[in-house]
């Protein structure tokens, strides 16, 4: 088998005597191990809300409960019961359906019995379209009977009527005149009542009685001048005389009183036999008007027995009628009572037909809003599970950030001097020129020498410093 050896060709002093420097290092950091547990990054582990969001997704899914060690590594699953968590809301769903579904069955059912008994009270009304015909046909004739009693019994009282209107309308004539009378005899009567039958004479009856008188006086005034003087003597002349004058006097005063009381007392008796004129033909008219208010009340009488026979078979036919009327009533009465019956049972048929509806949309209502629940808890859990999840995820992530930090720290510092090795093997062999080593193949010498142990230390060196140099990130100069 072919071994390779390497020659020296030859180096600078100066490049050696760096060379030899640095080769304790490089023997160093040869024989080392490095400690690549530090430069892996750790996996972070699951945190409570990633483990909170599989206990979330388990138990929605109906598989049980995770189970975790104190580290948070998952361990299995219990009590898992196979029903998701918004089954239940499936199944009270179901059932409102079904609920919702029987009552609409009872709801056709009765509706159905109500139409039934709604037919049976539209059948009893037609059947009863004809009831009472006949006896309201009777009544009809018996009332027709008593409009004609009527009508005869006016025919009959009419002449009656007439002649009592006629007596009565003369009675009324006679009062009218009786009243005109007596109201004219008014003005004969009270203090004044005389006045318009005293005489428009008197007062020249009056004066034509005084001078008659006067010229009396004068003659015996005259008689007793030419007779008394002679015998008395001049005083008692006059005293005669005096005493005539007086008397005169008297009587005329005497005469005119008795001629005004004379005038009075036969205008008082003219005034008093006018007002027993007038009310003598006042009584008159008023005993003539009561005749005829007589005779009128016999006829009006004669028509009262007319009208009582006319209104006995009135009352009569009248009586016969409202018995006909009275059983064309019941039998309606009895048709409307049968309908009642029917609509009234129709309308508790309708009515808990309404109440098995309204419990339907009730049951109905409840089994969509059950649904409902089902899918918002679906949605509720999945968001709750995506907003936990994600939270959970946020956290893992920025702790694995943590620990890969970590370890680029730890591979950054466990490389470090080999990086600086690298460096300087790179800036030595560009200083080198021609100075270099060789490879050839042949037999290896059994001991090298320490140059050439110390050139190829440092060549191995150079290249495992430039690989892990370039695979870890470091910086090399050419």
């Amino acid at each position: 088998m072919a071994e390779t050896s390497t020659t020296i060709q030859g180096m600078d002093p100066g490049l050696k005597l760096l060379f030899e420097t640095i080769r304790p290092k490089l023997e160093t950091l040869a024989g080392a191990e490095v400690n690549t547990d530090a430069m892996t990054a750790e996996v972070a582990p699951m945190n409570d809300f990633q483990k909170e969001s599989m206990i979330m997704a388990a138990k929605q899914a109906g598989l049980g409960i995770p189970q975790f060690d104190a580290n948070n590594v998952f361990t299995g699953v219990s009590g898992g019961t196979g029903i998701a968590g918004y089954e239940k809301y499936l199944d009270k769903a179901e059932a409102g359906f079904d609920s919702a579904q029987d009552a609409a069955d009872d709801q056709y059912a009765t509706t159905a019995l109500a139409e039934a008994e709604a037919a049976k009270a539209a059948q009893a009304a037609e059947d009863g379209q004809d009831a009472g015909a006949a006896a309201n046909v009777k009544a009809g004739e018996q009332y027709d009977k008593m409009a004609q009693a009527a009508e005869d019994g006016q025919d009959a009282a009419q002449p009656y009527m007439d002649a009592a209107d006629a007596e009565y309308a003369k009675a009324n004539q006679a009062y009218a005149d009786a009243k005109t009378d007596a109201d004219a005899a008014r003005q004969y009567t009270g203090a004044g009542a005389y006045q318009q039958f005293m005489s428009p004479y008197q007062q020249e009856v009056i004066d034509a009685s005084l001078a008659q008188q006067k010229q009396q006086q004068a003659v015996e005034r005259s008689n007793l001048s030419s007779n008394a003087g002679n015998a008395f003597g001049g005083g008692r002349f006059g005293v005669a005389e005096g005493v005539m004058g007086a008397q005169a006097g008297m009587d005329q005063a005497t005469l005119v009183a008795q001629l005004k009381e004379k005038g009075y007392t036969n205008a008082q008796a003219s005034a008093q036999a006018a007002f027993q004129n007038q009310m003598g033909l006042s009584t008159s008219n008023m005993n003539l008007g009561s005749a005829y208010m007589g005779t009128g009340a016999a006829q009006g009488q004669q028509a009262q027995l007319s009208l009582a026979q006319a209104l006995q078979n009135q009352n009569m036919y009248g009586t016969a009628g409202q018995a006909y009327n009275a059983q064309a009533t019941a039998e309606q009465q009895q048709v409307l009572n049968n309908q009642n019956l029917f609509t009234n049972s129709a309308k508790s048929y309708q009515d808990t037909a309404t109440s098995y509806g309204q419990a339907s949309t009730a049951a109905n209502t409840a089994a969509t809003g059950m649904a409902a629940m089902s899918e918002l808890q679906q949605k509720q859990a999945a968001t709750e599970y995506g907003i936990t999840s994600e939270f959970g995820n946020f956290l893992q992530a920025q702790e694995q950030a943590k620990n890969d930090s970590a370890a680029q720290k730890a591979k950054a510092s466990g490389y470090e001097a080999y990086d600086r090795l690298g460096f300087i093997s790179n800036l030595i062999s560009g200083m080198s020129g021609g100075y270099g080593t060789t490879t050839t193949l042949g037999q290896t010498p059994d001991k090298p020498s320490p140059l050439a142990t110390a050139l190829g230390y440092g060549s191995m060196g150079a290249g495992i410093m430039g690989t892990l140099n370039q695979s870890f990130g470091g910086n090399q100069n050419s």
